[in-house]
């Protein structure tokens, strides 16, 4: 296996070669004896470390485990196979993937083992499913769908029981739920390449998240979230049904506009939907529906 393609990356753990005890028959493969820390699978129990994580530190350990994929492991044809929150060390604040002992390259298949039982039965929930096929050829689909499961255990601080089964967590970005949900997808051809999750992970929109059915969305009237009577204007967050680019309100010669943006789930003013791309004018007590969220329109001073 060409590990030594790999031995110059931050995110992964330096390998130096092998050697052969003279007195014994087996070889020994050398790793970076200074990469420490404790692994992703403990960080992620750690309440402390829950309590500190926000979104951009949860995409920052996403984007080291990807880069130690994209950049060395698969550039170098390499299949990690038992990829998992225990062979990801936080190092000094790096995510540093380790644990190659059931590693395979994709340049050597006739030479490939079975996957040996893994010692720690929890470990299992990573593998891919279709490694228990005997006719399946291994490839790299098979770490993007553990990855998907550790991108979900990373938003959720929790360890998956059913595969790829798992719900969002409330307040995780959709695009980066797109993104897991495509990763462990049952069939490997539909699964993104690392190099697709690499450049998705760095254009995740993290202000338009997920809540599930039960969550009723924020909704602030006036400016900086106070509640002002004179300003007539309406601010509405952290509801999934609403589109980046949903409706516009406008006032204009004293009078109050609302614009279809041309929404997905639509516009509703007195329970009637506007025509897509439409606008209508407000008046006195109009219900006005956006996504989960209903308000009454009442003009500036009332």
């Amino acid at each position: 296996m060409n590990l030594k393609d790999v031995d110059q990356n931050k995110n992964v753990m330096r390998f130096y070669g092998v050697t052969k005890e003279p007195s014994k028959k087996y070889y020994s493969m050398v790793f970076q004896q200074q990469c420490y820390g404790e692994n992703l699978k403990d960080y992620l129990e750690n309440k402390n470390n829950i309590e500190k994580m926000d979104w951009t530190l949860k995409i920052k350990i996403a984007a080291d485990i990807s880069n130690g994929l994209v950049e060395y492991i698969h550039k170098a044809n390499i299949v990690h196979r038992v990829l998992c929150p225990k062979y990801i060390l936080d190092h000094d604040g790096t995510f540093v993937i380790i644990g190659f002992n059931q590693s395979v390259s994709l340049d050597h298949l006739f030479e490939l083992d079975d996957l040996k039982e893994i010692s720690d039965p929890g470990d299992n929930i990573y593998v891919d499913p279709m490694c228990s096929n005997a006719d399946y050829k291994y490839d790299k689909s098979s770490d993007i769908y553990s990855l998907g499961l550790i991108l979900w255990q990373i938003s959720s601080g929790k360890i998956p029981h059913e595969k790829n089964k798992e719900i969002p967590v409330n307040s995780t970005p959709i695009d980066y739920i797109e993104l897991y949900e495509s990763a462990w997808s049952n069939d490997p051809k539909k699964r993104p390449s690392i190099e697709e999750i690499s450049r998705s992970l760095g254009d995740i929109d993290i202000s338009h998240v997920y809540q599930d059915s039960d969550y009723i969305p924020n909704v602030y009237f006036g400016r900086n979230n106070a509640p002002l009577k004179k300003e007539a204007c309406l601010f509405i967050n952290k509801d999934q049904e609403l589109g980046k680019q949903h409706a516009k309100i406008k006032s204009f010669q004293g009078k109050v506009e609302i614009f279809d943006l041309g929404s997905k789930s639509g516009i509703y003013v007195n329970d009637k939907k506007l025509e897509f791309r439409a606008s209508r004018t407000l008046e006195k007590d109009d219900l006005i529906k956006l996504g989960k969220a209903v308000f009454q329109y009442l003009p500036a001073g009332e």
